[in-house]
Order: C-alpha cells, then sequence, then structure tokens
C-alpha cells in the first residue's frame, strides 16, 4: 500500500512541475482573480507517523503499525476575504494491516484513519497584485475517526470490532497555483497531534503528518470583495 501511494504521489508532483510554468504565463489572467473565489477539489499525497510504531501482538492477533501510506481528502475552501479562506475536509489514510485469528480462519483488515476538519487559511501576500503564487497557513481542529474493519473470508463477512474519535486541531501551510480561469493547482502540508484515551488496536497515539498535492474547481459568489 506505501508503494503505491508513493508512486502516485510521485506522478502528481511531476505533473505539477509540468504545468507550472502555464500558472507563470497566466498571471495577468488569474492571479488577481482568484483572491475573490470559492475552491473544492481534492489532494492526494503521503501520510507520514510520528507516533507509535511498534509492532502489537494480543492472543493471536497482530498489528505491523505502518510509517508512511496513502492520503487523500476532498475539501470546500468558502472565500469570506481576499486573505482569508474558510475551509472543511474529509480525509482518510491507513495506518496498517492485520491478522485476526480465529479457530475457522485468519482475518485480514486495516486500520482506517478517517480525519474530519474545520480550518482557516490566511494568506499573508494577499495585499500583492499580480504574483503567480498564493501561499498561506492554515490552522483549525476537529475530530479524527479511526477503526480496525477486516473482511471474514471463511463466512464472506465484512466487520467493524474496534473504533475510537478523539477531538485535535491541525497546524500546516501550502501553496496555491492558479493555472486557469478555474482550475487551480494545490500543494498541502498539515500536522495532526492525535492521541486516543483508549487504545486502538493496542496503540494510543496516532499523530503525523501529511504531505499532498491536487486540484480545484475555483468559481465566483455573488458577492465581491
Amino acid at each position: 500500500m506505501v508503494k503505491i501511494g508513493m508512486r502516485c504521489f510521485l506522478r502528481i508532483v511531476f505533473a505539477a512541475v509540468l504545468l507550472l510554468p502555464a500558472s507563470l504565463f497566466a498571471v495577468e489572467i488569474v492571479s488577481n482573480d482568484y483572491l475573490q473565489m470559492h475552491s473544492a477539489g481534492g489532494r492526494l499525497g503521503v501520510w507520514t507517523s510520528t507516533g507509535d510504531k511498534t509492532t502489537v501482538e494480543t492472543d493471536g492477533d497482530r498489528f505491523e503499525p505502518s510509517k508512511s501510506s496513502f492520503y487523500g481528502e476532498f475539501f470546500y475552501a468558502h472565500r469570506l476575504a481576499p486573505s482569508f479562506a474558510a475551509e472543511i475536509s474529509i480525509g482518510i489514510f491507513s495506518r496498517g494491516d492485520f491478522k485476526y485469528l480465529t479457530r475457522e480462519d485468519v482475518l485480514l483488515g486495516s486500520v482506517n484513519i478517517y480525519p474530519v476538519f474545520l480550518t482557516g487559511k490566511l494568506y499573508p501576500l494577499a495585499q500583492i497584485r499580480n504574483i503567480a503564487i498564493h501561499p498561506y497557513f492554515q490552522f483549525g481542529g476537529g475530530i479524527i475517526h479511526a477503526s480496525r474493519s477486516g473482511i471474514d473470508y471463511y463466512y464472506g463477512v465484512e466487520f467493524t470490532d474496534e473504533s475510537e474519535t478523539e477531538l485535535t486541531y491541525t497546524l500546516g501551510g501550502g501553496i496555491d497555483f492558479p493555472v486557469a480561469e478555474q482550475i487551480c493547482l494545490l500543494a498541502n502540508f498539515k500536522y495532526l497531534p492525535v492521541k486516543f484515551s483508549s487504545p486502538l488496536v493496542g496503540i494510543k497515539d496516532y499523530s503525523g503528518w501529511q504531505l499532498s498535492v491536487g486540484l480545484a474547481y475555483t468559481f465566483h459568489s455573488k458577492r465581491r470583495y
């Protein structure tokens, strides 16, 4: 899973680099207008854990936490002012696979994490006209829901037998690259501290950071700032 996620991430970065010169030549068309617009889209990248990484074995169960995995998220950013936007995002990544032993069979599954956040994006260079890129700082909070899900191949049944939910915050930043009137390339970094009150598959600390790139569709509201 990690190797597939890394290959996908590298391909997206390569595509972003190829498209970047177009944004530099299109400054007069899109840069001034971008900070008046809302946006919606998705980002793909890599999640890297800074939390517990020890293999957990209990009564025949075995969980091997992964250091890195594929990360994906959808988002909507609502422009409140040229220098500020509010964003809601829903993401997914995995902390690794597990083997769950029973009398009949070995069950296989994974531990998946779903961050749901409401954040603010502050654009410090919003007053500078005719620039090709728009860096921003990002901060906010939300919930992290994690669950251990698998498939019982003996009975052909999918199941979720353990889950945890925690409130937390996130800090980060990124850069927006408008490349057309309604298309924008994205680069984003976020750090998420996550420590559950009770262990999930023997682990409490699921903290980590994500690095992702993506695309957004941008559009005007009725109000112009």
